[in-house]
């Protein structure tokens, strides 16, 4: 199993890498220097809160052959535990400017299958609340009888 590298330090380990088998190689997420150009394939992740798909991953290709793969999560750390999805809109955008043109769109819809249930979880929270503020009147209400 090959630890998740910088990109950089694997392009020097090219051919040590092939001579061993590898055709693919996992980077850091965390690397600044991820081949955003090379992008060949985009994909959501196989994590999942609230039946949303949390992460997603890209797949570049080296014009060596070689594949380079990282996943980006796009929810902050911590979110787990919350109770309600927390997409990082920051790091959205980011990555949606480092991408080419025509691979904004595949990310884009990627990211677009996500709105509804966003959308579902905001309904039921703001409804959730207009019941607590409902509530805390008719508490009050009945305290100044």
């Amino acid at each position: 199993m090959l630890n998740d590298s910088k990109y950089q330090k694997a392009l020097k380990l090219l051919d040590h890498y092939k001579a061993i088998g590898f055709t693919e190689i996992p980077l850091d997420e965390n690397d600044p220097d991820l081949p955003w150009d090379d992008v060949v394939e985009i994909a959501d992740g196989g994590t999942f809160r609230f039946n949303v798909s949390i992460n997603m991953h890209f797949i570049a290709l080296h014009n060596s052959g070689m594949k380079f793969r990282w996943y980006i999560n796009l929810e902050p750390h911590g979110s787990n535990g919350s109770g309600t999805l927390r997409f990082d809109t920051d790091l959205c955008v980011k990555v949606y400017n480092k991408l080419l043109p025509h691979k904004r769109k595949i990310f884009a819809a990627i990211l677009d299958s996500k709105v509804a249930a966003l959308q579902k979880q905001a309904e039921e929270y703001s409804n959730a609340a207009a019941q607590l503020i409902r509530d805390a009147a008719t508490l009050k209400g009945l305290a100044l009888v």
